[in-house]
């Protein structure tokens, strides 16, 4: 699993995500994979049959870290790694979103969305997130600056987004 992680790194999440285009060596980007992070997890389409659960595509990647128990926060991240269609990607999001709740006792939590991203949360922004801060011109990406935006979903209106928009059990 970490060879395959480490190959995705090197194709498409180094420049977008945790590394931000530096290459670890193997056994650092292994030891710092989960440092910090209370829980990762890798978005794939449900298995047909067990037979093609170990061919099923990764679609993105979901990890839970900096948390603050004590403030009652966590910062996530979700990474995208395939163009192919959406649904699998956000139904995984939302699983992992509801799981975060159901296990710990956060009031809210952050996710830091380049403003290139922002759109593709725009479905959520204003019913369950909320903008609490904007960094401008934060990220260099396609030769111009951009802003690194701060969404927070605090539990009782993801609690209530999410019972009005369950997660199909196909």
């Amino acid at each position: 699993m970490f060879e395959h992680l480490r190959q995705l790194q090197l194709e498409t999440l180094g420049p977008k995500w945790r590394f931000r285009g530096s290459h670890p060596s193997p056994p650092e980007f292994q030891r710092l994979l989960y440092d910090g992070t209370l829980c990762s997890f890798v978005i794939m389409p449900r298995p047909r049959s067990e037979s093609s659960a170990t061919t099923a595509p990764i679609v993105g990647l979901a990890t839970c870290f900096n948390v603050f128990p004590h403030d009652g926060h966590a910062e996530f991240a979700l990474a995208r790694l395939t163009n192919g269609p959406s649904r699998v990607f956000f139904e995984g999001a939302m699983l992992f979103v509801n799981y975060l709740f159901e296990c710990w006792p956060f009031r809210k939590l952050y996710v830091e969305v380049a403003e290139y991203n922002l759109s593709q949360m725009e479905f959520m922004l204003g019913e369950v997130g909320m903008v609490e801060g904007r960094l401008l011109n934060y990220f260099w990406a396609n030769g111009q600056h951009w802003d690194k935006v701060i969404v927070s979903i605090e539990r009782g209106r993801w609690e209530t987004f999410s019972e009005s928009h369950p997660v199909p059990n196909d």
